[in-house]
């Protein structure tokens, strides 16, 4: 929100008028998460009559905009708080594409939350669509000048997603965001994400009566009365046992069903460790990657690993295209068309090179049809060509391999220059490993986790997979998560964390000493 739009926030006189209910307070509200961009049918608008109308206690930070450096701490002291008794967001596309509000879902959402059975959700329309061409960053992962709390809410955030990915329900978003490989988060797949997480019950926001005491205020009053200050202590119980709305309406579920049983105090995240990126260069630095698919597609790609801009090699190969390609990817069909226009595109073959300002359409592209960058990463479809890719110069050598590595189970570390000398804790990937670097041994701590495996973990990285079956006989390891600490070969233990071989020297190249 800029200076502006603040002032003109400030001077609102509805917006002024709104009583906040902290903490601190003793009393018993309602957290309210909603983009700040739409504070004006949020905060004056619903809130204001949910409030006047009929009397609700709610929290909001009403000092965010000049207080951005303690947010973090203002919402989950807020919302982790004994007299915080649900939590009401407001899904519209500001709301869906925001890593802030995100982030609030996340923490209301998550397995240690009283909240998460207490989550009240209000739908304006939203054009999911248009929104998969929304390939820009949503500043989470950006330092920023003005921003002092940036670290620490990418942190907090990575805290929370994974957290909530355990849920087997949820499982599904870790397609969306890889924070091992890239800690910043596009728009298109923060809105991915909360497609995933928006509550099933959809009715859109109507400015009726009839709306909001049948799915606002009763369910409200059933589940958490004492956050209305016109109700008598007397007839919470009364509210409570009620069960049938009136009228026959069926009123929203809560995202969860129904509410926590228990209070849960604030537990602050654990140290979170800076990840390497994917790539072992030093962020910025183009080189070549590889992208393959089963589908089809055969490309190098000239790229950073981080911004929008690429480069397509001559003698890069699509895919077909999928049925819905021109819904699906527009920007991508569009672009297609336009390349074979101008002859950079013979049929799915490129004969020249192409600069392109937008890595993610030409991935699409490539593909076919609609697909997402971190995915396609951690599926090992896009992937350096020095980590398992092939060479500009034999480009149809390596393709239906879909971009997986081959190398020797028995692999030595080599001697790399200043390497440090000594034995250190690392964080890779979710794995703890204690280690020197300038040995061929090392230890995996316990609590560490692996990742999936790959199709071809059986064949290209045998001994891994048989040291997998014999931890899980001796009870070393269960569903892929250590047990115990475990000391063996270096490369057949990151085989095993990755699911697939790889290439030890540079994997231990990505890994970052614990402070």
């Amino acid at each position: 929100m800029n200076q502006r739009e603040n002032e003109e926030r400030m001077m609102n006189p509805k917006y002024k008028d709104l009583t906040v209910t902290s903490c601190e307070s003793g009393e018993e509200y309602v957290f309210i998460s909603y983009r700040g961009s739409s504070w004006k049918k949020v905060l004056t608008k619903i809130v204001y009559r949910l409030q006047q109308q009929y009397h609700l206690r709610i929290y909001f930070d009403k000092n965010f905009a000049s207080e951005t450096n303690v947010w973090i701490e203002q919402f989950t002291r807020n919302m982790d708080s004994k007299n915080c008794k649900a939590f009401l967001c407001f899904f519209d596309e500001g709301y869906v594409t925001s890593y802030a509000t995100l982030l609030e879902l996340m923490h209301a959402m998550n397995p240690q939350s009283k909240l998460s059975k207490s989550i009240y959700a209000i739908n304006f329309p939203i054009d999911w669509d248009k929104l998969d061409e929304s390939d820009y960053s949503t500043g989470l992962g950006v330092p920023e000048p003005d921003n002092p709390a940036w670290g620490k809410e990418l942190k907090r955030f990575q805290y929370e997603f994974n957290l909530l990915k355990k849920k087997k329900e949820y499982e599904n978003i870790e397609a969306y965001y890889d924070p091992e490989f890239n800690p910043k988060l596009r728009a298109c797949d923060c809105k991915d994400i909360m497609a995933i997480l928006q509550p099933q019950n959809k009715r859109d926001y109507s400015d009726t009566d009839e709306f909001y005491e049948q799915f606002i205020v009763e369910p409200l009053k059933k589940a958490c009365p004492g956050v209305f200050s016109d109700v008598l202590p007397e007839t919470k119980q009364d509210l409570k046992e009620e069960t049938e709305p009136a009228n026959g309406i069926t009123a929203p579920i809560p995202l969860g069903g129904q509410k926590a049983k228990t209070d849960s105090e604030y537990h602050p995240a654990p140290a979170v460790h800076p990840i390497l990126p994917v790539s072992d260069s030093a962020p910025g630095q183009v080189r070549e990657w590889t992208y393959s698919t089963k589908k089809g597609a055969n490309a190098h790609i000239l790229w950073d690993g981080s911004s929008r801009n690429c480069k397509v090699l001559k003698g890069s190969v699509a895919a077909k295209e999928s049925d819905k390609f021109a819904t699906s990817a527009p920007a991508a069909k569009k672009l297609k068309d336009r390349l074979v226009s101008q002859g950079i595109l013979n049929g799915l073959t490129f004969i020249e090179d192409y600069d392109c300002d937008k890595i993610a359409t030409m991935i699409n592209l490539l593909n076919g049809g609609s697909v997402s960058m971190p995915a396609e990463i951690k599926g090992r479809n896009l992937v350096p060509a020095e980590d398992g890719g092939n060479s500009a110069d034999d480009i149809s050598s390596n393709a239906g391999t879909d971009g997986e590595a081959s190398v020797p189970e028995s692999e030595t570390l080599a001697e790399t220059d200043n390497q440090p000398s000594g034995e250190h804790v690392y964080i890779y990937k979710n794995a703890r490993i204690r280690c020197d670097l300038n040995t061929n041994v090392c230890t995996v701590l316990k609590g560490s986790k692996t990742q999936g495996e790959s199709p071809k973990f059986a064949t290209n990285a045998q001994g891994a997979k048989k040291l997998k079956e014999e931890l899980k006989q001796k009870r070393i390891m269960e569903n892929d998560i250590f047990l115990e600490d475990y000391t063996d070969s270096m490369a057949k233990l990151l085989n095993l964390i990755n699911g697939g071989s790889v290439s030890a020297p540079k994997e231990k190249m990505k890994f970052m000493r614990e402070s």
